[in-house]
């Protein structure tokens, strides 16, 4: 569905033709990275009269929408990437903190632990009552058992 004066010289008016390897004039630039080559009328056309409407087959409507859909879909999908990178982040740092804090308490859980027990170890009233019991104050046994000891270290002597 081409025209047909795109291919013959002739029929294009005696007019360079638009496809072939024409030598470049030395005033025209080279296309550049920054330059619109996928544009339908480009404006790097060696004749501008040559092809009034640009309509070759890999440029055409559809593969524009196609390659536009396409890019579309990788930059939705790069930013999906970003915005996840960033989530991720966040979420590192709060497990970082969350394990800091952690460990934070398990020494004071420890530590609270140890001097909590010493502390009901230590209020404990045996350890400062010096007051002789009353078992042995009343006992018998108690009695002939302390005077076997006494007379046992009397002998020894």
């Amino acid at each position: 569905a081409l025209p047909a004066e795109r291919f013959d010289f002739a029929a294009a008016g005696g007019i360079a033709p638009c496809f072939g390897d024409p030598p470049l004039p030395s005033a025209l630039p080279l296309p550049g990275a920054d330059d619109d080559l996928f544009s339908p009328a480009g404006n790097g056309d060696l004749s501008p009269g040559c092809c009034p409407a640009d309509m070759s087959p890999t440029f055409e409507k559809p593969y524009m929408r196609e390659m536009e859909k396409t890019i579309e879909g990788s930059r939705f999908i790069a930013q999906h990437v970003k915005n996840k990178d960033k989530f991720e982040s966040v979420e590192e740092d709060w497990k970082y903190v969350a394990m800091v804090l952690d460990r934070l308490f398990l020494w004071i859980f420890a530590i609270a632990c140890v001097v909590g027990t010493a502390l009901i170890i230590l209020q404990a009233p045996s350890l400062y009552d010096k007051s002789e019991p009353i078992d042995i104050l009343y006992s018998k046994i108690a009695k002939k058992k302390f005077e076997l000891l006494k007379m046992g270290s009397e002998n020894s002597l």
